[in-house]
């Protein structure tokens, strides 16, 4: 019955996943160097969107598990956790979402400031005349000034 549960709540999880990364089949509309905005204001190229319900659904699997995992290296002891490998890769996959998940969040954040700065800062409409800080202005760049920036 336990590997029964467990293969259900294996399949959930993909099914979300598949279902999460559903509307990105199309891709991405706009070409590389191409800057498309909602509204002039708008700092950031490409927006960043808050956590869809799918993908609070798949953290909160994420959650689970690595509640599970930490049970078990408690009742197992670290060593013996350690010694099978299914363990190891386990601690991997849910490290790489957990990383995925803390990137999206922070690149959402970082994004959300910039934003907030030029709405509460500037004052006019075109972005492309006004002083902004280093921090902000990254936001405004495309791809090929930032490649450059680092081959120099």
């Amino acid at each position: 019955m336990k590997f029964v549960a467990h293969a259900v709540s294996f399949t959930l999880f993909l099914g979300l996943l598949v279902v999460n990364a559903s509307d990105r089949f199309e891709g991405v509309k706009n070409l590389p160097n191409e800057t498309i905005t909602d509204h002039p204001r708008q700092v950031f190229r490409v927006k960043t969107t808050q956590f869809s319900w799918t993908e609070m659904l798949i953290m909160k699997w994420v959650l689970g598990m690595i509640w599970s995992e930490c049970k078990e290296i408690w009742s197992d002891g670290p060593r013996e956790y350690i010694m099978h490998l299914w363990n190891v890769l386990d601690f991997g996959m849910l490290s790489i979402f957990v990383a995925s998940f803390t990137a999206r969040l922070m690149a959402f954040l970082k994004a959300s400031k910039a934003q907030q700065y030029v709405d509460m800062h500037v004052p006019d409409e075109d972005l492309s005349n006004a002083s902004l800080p280093d921090e902000v202005a990254y936001f405004t760049y495309g791809k090929e000034y930032i490649y450059c920036q680092k081959c120099q």
